[in-house]
C-alpha cells in the first residue's frame, strides 16, 4: 500500500497541472448555459427519449448488436441520415442492442474479471488495473463510442487485457 500513495500523489499533481493549463476549455464544459453545452444536453435528453421508444418492444432480446440506428430509423422514419445517432450512453446502447439476456451475460463476465482483480488488491498493479477499468466505466456514461465504434472497442479490449494482465501475480517483478 505504501507504493500506491506516491503513485496517487503523482497522478493528482498531473491532474492539477492539466486543469490549470487547460482551465478555460475544461470549465466551459461544466457551464450548462453555454450555447454548445446547452445544445448537447438537449440532444442527449432527446436521445434518451428516443431510446425508450426503440427499446420498448425489444426489452428481452434487444434489437441486435450494431442495429440500434436501424431500429431508430424504423421507429422514426423520414429523417435525414445524420439524424440517426446512437444514444450517448454506452450502457443504454448495450441494453437496447442485446436486451436483458445479453446484459446479464456481460455483467457476469465483468463481475468475474472484477472478482479476480479484487483478490489481488494489495498489489500496486492491481490498483492500476481497477483504476483503468473504472475510467472506462465512467466514460461509458458519457458517450457510446466504447460500444459502437472500432476505436472504442479497441480501447475496451486493451483496458480489459491490461486489467487482467496487471492483476496477475508476479507482474511487478517484470
Amino acid at each position: 500500500m505504501r507504493r500506491v500513495i506516491p503513485l496517487g500523489l503523482i497522478i493528482l499533481v498531473m491532474i492539477f497541472f492539466t486543469v490549470t493549463l487547460f482551465s478555460n476549455p475544461i470549465f466551459t464544459r461544466f457551464d450548462a448555459t453555454a450555447r454548445l453545452e446547452a445544445q448537447s444536453i438537449e440532444e442527449r435528453f432527446d436521445g434518451i427519449e428516443e431510446w425508450k421508444r426503440v427499446v420498448s418492444g425489444n426489452v428481452l432480446e434487444g434489437v441486435g448488436a450494431g442495429n440500434y440506428t436501424v431500429a431508430l430509423e424504423e421507429t422514426f422514419p423520414g429523417r435525414e441520415a445524420y439524424a440517426y445517432q446512437p444514444v450517448h450512453n454506452t450502457y443504454l446502447l448495450i441494453f437496447s442492442e442485446v436486451g436483458i439476456i445479453g446484459v446479464l451475460f456481460i455483467l457476469l463476465w465483468a463481475a468475474s474479471i472484477d472478482r479476480y482483480n479484487y483478490a489481488q488488491i494489495p498489489r500496486v498493479p492491481a490498483v492500476g488495473a481497477l483504476a483503468m477499468g473504472n475510467a472506462v466505466l465512467i466514460i461509458g456514461f458519457l458517450d457510446h463510442y466504447i460500444w459502437s465504434l472500432w476505436p472504442g472497442l479497441a480501447l475496451l479490449a486493451f483496458v480489459m487485457a491490461m486489467t487482467l494482465r496487471l492483476s496477475e501475480p508476479g507482474v511487478e517483478k517484470e
